[in-house]
Parts: structure tokens; sequence; C-alpha cells
């Protein structure tokens, strides 16, 4: 079942894809996770406009594109609290609101950095696709009679790449495999939780 939040995550997941795209797959394996917090940070009026923008080509009236914007706060204010972002300034709310339905930021244009937690889990989500391209294109190349390479079947191919294709350590794959043994071991139980990115 799709969240409530579906369209803010979608904008949102569409900015870190593109992040990972322009980075690449080895910096995404490789850089420590305060240069990756640096890369995947984003702003809040980026995606102010993102949402509003989005909004008015569905043809929302004021009243529904306001109520998305009211949303997306009510997300960075949800990831804040479970630990998947850090929002600059962190976010309060008044006396009033007792349900906490209208976050506060204490700057009007916060910084939104991810945590560590998080950019496993887009680790894990990059090293999918890797697996997915790699055994995509293996196929590819054995339909053709040009390769007789092994598909990736498990975690021990997947080591056994990394090693001799990408040119990575050893000891650096073998973080990278328990990462990725422990985040995809996680993914079914995380996907419908609220602390859990939506991950597609």
């Amino acid at each position: 079942m799709r969240s409530v939040y579906n369209e803010e995550m979608d904008i949102i997941w569409e900015n870190y894809e593109q992040i990972i795209k322009k980075i690449g797959f080895r910096s995404m394996m490789l850089a420590s996770y305060p240069t990756l917090q640096k890369l995947f940070e984003l702003d809040y009026r980026d995606l102010f406009y993102q949402v509003k923008n989005n909004s008015k080509a569905q043809g929302k009236s004021k009243q529904e594109i306001s109520y998305s914007i009211l949303k997306l706060r009510r997300l960075m204010a949800m990831w804040q609290k479970s630990n998947v972002w850090l929002v600059e300034g962190g976010v309060s709310y008044k006396p009033t609101d007792r349900y906490e339905e209208f976050p506060l930021f204490q700057c009007q244009t916060p910084l939104i950095v991810p945590t560590e937690k998080t950019l496993k889990r887009l680790q894990a989500k990059c090293l999918h696709q890797y697996i997915e391209n790699y055994n995509a294109n293996v196929a590819q190349n054995i339909a053709s009679g040009r390769s007789k390479v092994h598909y990736i079947r498990n975690l021990r191919d997947l080591r056994n790449v990394l090693i001799a294709h990408e040119r990575i350590s050893e000891v650096i794959v073998n973080d990278i495999i328990k990462l990725y043994g422990s985040v995809e071991a996680k993914k079914e139980v995380n996907d419908y939780s609220n602390e859990s990115i939506d991950i597609k």
C-alpha cells in the first residue's frame, strides 16, 4: 500500500537517484560517510519548489498545493524523528499544536542531511542496481556467444566481481558485502515502516 507521502517521497528519491548517477558506483561504495552526507545534502527550498511545481503540473488547486507542501514538512519531521534525516536546526511545534501536525523549522530553508543509516540503504540500493545491470550484461553476452562469465547469484559471486572487475581491495569488499547482506536482510521488514526510506 502506497504511503500518503508517496508523491513527496518520489521527488526525494528522484533527487537521490540523480546524485547516485552523478557520483557513480565507485564513489558510492568507497567515499566516507561524511563525504557522502555532503554529497546527498538537500535544501528545503529546492524540495519546496519541486513539490509546488509538481503539484501545479498535476492541476492541483492552491489548497491542494498547500497541503502537498505541508506533507513535505510533515515527512521531514517524521524522518528527523526516525533518524532517517538530520534537519538543520531541528524541528519544533507550537504548544497549541497538540497532535504535532504543523512542524516548524529554526530557519526558513534548512539543509537536510541523510544519516549513516540512510546512506547504507542508499549504498545497498546502488549495489542492487549494479547486480541487475551486471547480470543483464552477462545475459546479453551469453546470448551472442561472446562470454562465459557467470551471473552474480550470491554474495560470494558479488565479492569476486567487485575484486576482479572493479579492482576494489578485499578488505573494502568484505565491508561492502557485510553492509549489503545486513541491509538487504532488513529491507522486507523495514519497507512499510516509517523509519524506512521508500526504496523502490
